[in-house]
């Protein structure tokens, strides 16, 4: 196998699937490219510990810095690549053109500005890169009025971590609730408690209608007519998936780069991972594009072990963590179609508890607040596609890893 293949993006998907097919016996040549100038880094720590003021230059590398030249893998970052030829086979850069035979993309996603008036001028700062954190902490030298757009995640994780350190957070949601498009509405609740107890202002139903710079200081604009002055402005809209090769390749899109179980996209000789892809569910019957390390390190192995001969499906049940003040959340699975619910525990700051989410009888996810007995057990019983009985659920007193010996052995 003398063959080449190319990885568009060096973040965590990109970087495991060139690691992967040294792994896999792959024998070609294997090239990486970074648009970022720093070395492969790990990601999560973005919106969390890098933000403190004693935090190193760098998160912790992917991979050790001599990783790339023992394993054979020229690693070129800093390089912008403008667009993708199938029918040549060859991916163009600045300032060369490189063939290959199998091109993958692990392009990642882009903070996704809302169409709010003034913002696309207005100062504002976002958290995707390590050098939108050097920015970001280069403004915050001092304690200030912080105003988060957006109460997903990365909001979340922003506030928490931005108060931790001494400055005033007020957090604008347009939804009605806190985390509406992947936790159900216990959770929201559960975190706005949690958030408003450490101090964070947080304002849900509030739409922004405008942002204005004066000096110093940023004005934030509702449409209910009301007006919010802070220091700085932080944007957590969600993201949009960098399709933009492959769209101009003639790749088929729909929400990503439509992808199959292999992540091989509607051309068979470029696959697509992370991010950026949207790939066909056999168990949920529908596509899914998911933005997590875990899925975008799976696909990458997919890829990988596709391509040297050991083709093996996407794992089917994604996972998720966060952890904001001294609360981790873990997610495991995805809703879909939820039927019910069952709480385990009682769903207030203080407290572990679980949720346990059902298509009818069938399991589908489980959240698990500092609670990881039920987040591997609930985990193994998606998985393994196992029964669970939901009235043994309801016991309080039920032992979660006698519920999990005993749907094993039916």
């Amino acid at each position: 196998m003398n063959d080449s293949v190319i990885i568009i993006g060096a973040g965590h998907g990109g970087t495991t699937c060139s690691a992967a097919l040294r792994s896999n016996g792959y024998q070609g040549s294997i090239t990486l490219i970074g648009n970022e100038s720093h070395p492969p880094y790990h990601r999560p720590p973005l919106s969390k510990t890098q933000l403190q003021p004693d935090a190193p230059p760098s998160t912790p590398l992917l991979r050790a810095d001599t990783f790339f030249e023992k394993k054979n893998i020229t690693l070129k970052l800093g390089v912008h690549v403008t667009s993708v030829d199938p029918k040549l086979k060859q991916v163009h850069t600045e300032s060369e053109s490189l063939t290959y035979d199998t091109l993958i993309l692990a392009t990642g996603s882009s903070p996704l500005l809302p169409p709010v008036n003034g913002l696309q001028s207005c100062r504002k700062y976002t958290i995707q890169k390590l050098d939108d954190v050097h920015l970001l902490k280069k403004a915050l030298m001092r304690p200030k009025h912080i105003l988060i757009l957006g109460g997903g995640f990365i909001g979340l994780e922003t506030a928490a971590s931005l108060h931790q350190l001494g400055h005033r957070v007020s957090l604008f949601e347009r939804e009605e609730r806190l985390l509406s498009r992947v936790c159900c509405p216990t959770l929201s609740d559960y975190f706005q408690s949690l958030h408003q107890q450490q101090g964070v202002a947080i304002h849900c139903q509030t739409e922004a209608t405008e942002v204005r710079e004066s000096g110093e200081k940023i004005e934030l604009l509702t449409a209910a007519g009301d007006g919010f002055v802070g220091d700085e402005i932080i944007i957590g809209t969600g993201s949009t998936p960098h399709v933009d090769l492959a769209r101009h390749a003639g790749l088929t899109l729909s929400n990503g780069i439509d992808v199959n179980a292999f992540n091989q996209s509607s051309d068979p000789n470029i696959f697509a991972i992370g991010d950026c892809c949207n790939q066909w569910s056999e168990r949920y019957d529908h596509s899914i594009r998911l933005e997590s390390v875990q899925n975008a390190v799976d696909q990458a192995k997919t890829v990988a072990a596709h391509l040297c001969g050991q083709p093996r499906k996407h794992p089917i049940t994604p996972w998720f963590w966060t952890d904001q003040y001294d609360v981790k959340l873990q997610m495991a699975g995805i809703k879909h179609a939820v039927t019910h619910q069952i709480i385990r525990g009682t769903p207030t700051p203080g407290n572990a508890f679980s949720i346990w989410h059902f298509s009818h009888q069938r399991l589908q996810a489980v959240d698990a607040i500092n609670d990881s007995r039920a987040y591997n057990i609930g985990k193994k019983l998606i998985e393994k596609e196992l029964p669970v009985p939901i009235e043994a659920l309801n016991n309080p007193e039920l032992d979660l890893k006698t519920l999990l010996s005993s749907a094993e052995t039916q």
